[in-house]
């Protein structure tokens, strides 16, 4: 036991000098934590050069990068895959087929999963609870088996996402059984070494501490953050988050033996002190704040606070849209310290004392690690139209981005001597552009799933705004001329036509003021309607006929309009 505590120990502390030789071999980097400390980035003359981009097939996988190679997972219609790529070129080195895709047409289709690098094998878990382990050389299939027989289990609702975790050959999960919630396998056979646990696991991945000298795999469960020892699988303690229905997908954050676990739902955060002594007094609760709550994207500690963003939805929605504040917040008290609407939902990663996001809808935007106010630096838009729900990935300089379908590789050194193809600019900061980009983009996605009632509302309101504001300048040009009714409709025209412009950027969301010209164009028709029954004109319907054949036009207009983007 004491033999296998200290080899871990040292694993440990080898996988922190991989993030000083410019690896990152698990999902969330060398250290687990998002974080590139020893990785400086430059942003001279605010160009990023454009490295390469390779369309690859549908998932959210994240990369690995080992010794300049990639590895990744996607599926297309013939399966799902873990791929190797040539870190600096992005071309394919080899690629092996593992299972079936998983929801072609879903609304979250696979892959889930992030590969992770070991001793020169690729581990990797697949939606529908496959497990395997590959030569990172050339792809040749070690071992593997389904999760789902050999336990009698069956993956989450959602599709098995667990990234492997291993350790000093050892390869630790979560599943979704009541029986078991953790296993520990032989990372050279696969064979199980241990299981533990009968809490339903989650769509979380285990994460390895070290407290006061021991080793602790943390596992995030569905209604419990709960510890175990590593060579036995002992429970060392359990702290409840909640009760009935609830999943946990970000990770959770360690630092000094101290842990914050953020939740979905607005159920908040939640700040623990790991200590010694009885089970059952292991943690004890520093906090618990709604001030962050998330739901599929890590909050992460950099420069001595916790960044993450709180989701004001339900939960993450897939259509690209989901409204929330990007949050810094004091470790020590959970107190908020900054809060900005700017960045729309985003994963993110710390390199140094600068902050790397990548928002749900594509734009990429890297800012101060600063607990004093929101400090961007550059901004950008990398992807058009695709969900990018992928966590970033940086070594050597290198950024790669994941965008649906799409894998990116950018430069984030100064390397001005040397010629590139393609350069993304500034693009000057927050903009009513990227909103409407975002929106639109998000719903030609799915095009049955409607805005939220609270945007319908924010649209009703500005239309009302509209109408009100356009009635005070048509009483205002009618004083001379006395014609109220064409000055309102001409205001009114004017003012719609230009309110998504107006009306967004002070809200910091977007706002469609485009249908109020239904309503307006009803006016017209009711008027000359009214005029002719007024006169007893009965016997001339032509004119009444061409108001109404208008008013169907502009809704023809009106919906090929919409139905254009």
């Amino acid at each position: 036991m004491k033999y296998f505590t200290c080899i871990l120990v040292i694993a440990v502390n080898a996988v922190a000098f991989s993030a000083e030789t410019g690896n990152w071999p698990h999902l969330r980097g060398p250290d687990y934590d998002a974080c590139a400390v020893k990785q400086e980035i430059s942003l001279a003359q605010g160009r990023i050069p454009y490295l390469w981009k390779k369309k690859m097939g549908q998932g959210y996988s994240g990369v690995v990068v080992v010794e300049d190679k990639l590895y990744t997972q996607f599926q297309d219609r013939g399966g799902q895959y873990v791929v190797s790529l040539d870190a600096a070129t992005g071309k394919e080195l080899w690629k092996t087929r593992y299972g079936w895709p998983w929801e072609l047409k879903g609304s979250y289709p696979g892959t889930y999963a992030t590969p992770t690098w070991n001793d020169g094998k690729i581990y990797f878990t697949g939606c529908y609870g496959v497990v395997g382990c590959l030569n990172a050389d050339n792809g040749a299939l070690v071992w593997s088996f389904d999760l789902t027989e050999r336990y009698d289990t069956s993956v989450p609702s959602f599709g098995y996402s667990c990234t492997p975790l291993v350790f000093e050959n050892r390869v630790y999960l979560t599943l979704g059984n009541y029986g078991i919630s953790v296993v520990a396998l032989d990372a050279t056979t696969g064979s199980t070494v241990w299981k533990s646990g009968g809490i339903p696991a989650s769509y979380a991945s285990p994460l390895p501490v070290v407290i006061d000298g021991k080793p602790q795999i943390i596992s995030s469960l569905r209604n419990y953050l709960v510890a175990n020892d590593p060579a036995s699988g002992e429970e060392l303690w359990k702290f409840k988050l909640s009760e009935g229905y609830d999943e946990h997908a970000s990770w959770p954050i360690f630092n000094k033996n101290e842990i914050f676990c953020s939740s979905p739902f607005g159920r908040g955060s939640y700040a623990l002190r790991i200590t010694g002594g009885e089970p059952d007094k292991r943690t004890k609760e520093l906090w618990h704040v709604k001030q962050l709550s998330t739901d599929i994207f890590s909050p992460i500690f950099a420069e001595g606070h916790l960044f993450g963003f709180y989701i004001t939805d339900h939960q993450a929605n897939p259509e690209g849209d989901t409204e929330g504040l990007f949050k810094c917040v004091d470790p020590t008290t959970g107190k908020e310290l900054w809060r900005t609407r700017k960045t729309g939902h985003v994963n993110l990663i710390a390199c140094g004392d600068k902050l790397i996001l990548l928002s749900e809808t594509g734009t990429l935007m890297i800012i101060e690690a600063s607990p004093v106010e929101y400090r961007e630096l550059w901004r950008g838009r990398i992807f058009q139209k695709k969900l990018c729900w992928t966590l970033p990935a940086i070594v050597k300089g290198r950024l790669f981005l994941r965008g649906g379908d799409t894998l990116v590789c950018l430069s984030l050194i100064d390397n001005s001597d040397t010629p590139q193809t393609a350069f993304l600019d500034h693009s000057g900061g927050f903009s009513i552009s990227e909103l409407i980009n975002d929106f639109l983009g998000g719903y030609e996605m799915g095009s049955f799933v409607s805005p939220p009632v609270k945007l319908l509302t924010l649209w009703f309101l500005a239309g009302l705004s509209i109408f009100a504001i356009s009635a005070v300048f048509a009483k205002i040009a009618s004083l001379k001329l006395k014609r109220f009714n064409m000055f309102f409709l001409i205001f009114s025209t004017l003012f719609i036509l230009s309110g998504t412009f107006i009306f967004s950027p002070l809200i910091g969301s977007f706002i469609f003021t485009l249908p109020s010209i239904v309503f307006l164009s009803i006016i017209p028709v009711l008027a000359q309607r009214k005029n002719t029954n007024e006169n007893n004109n009965h016997g001339s319907k032509l004119i009444p006929r061409l108001y109404l054949l208008g008013f169907a036009a502009i809704c023809l207009a009106y919906y090929y309009c919409c139905d254009s983007f």
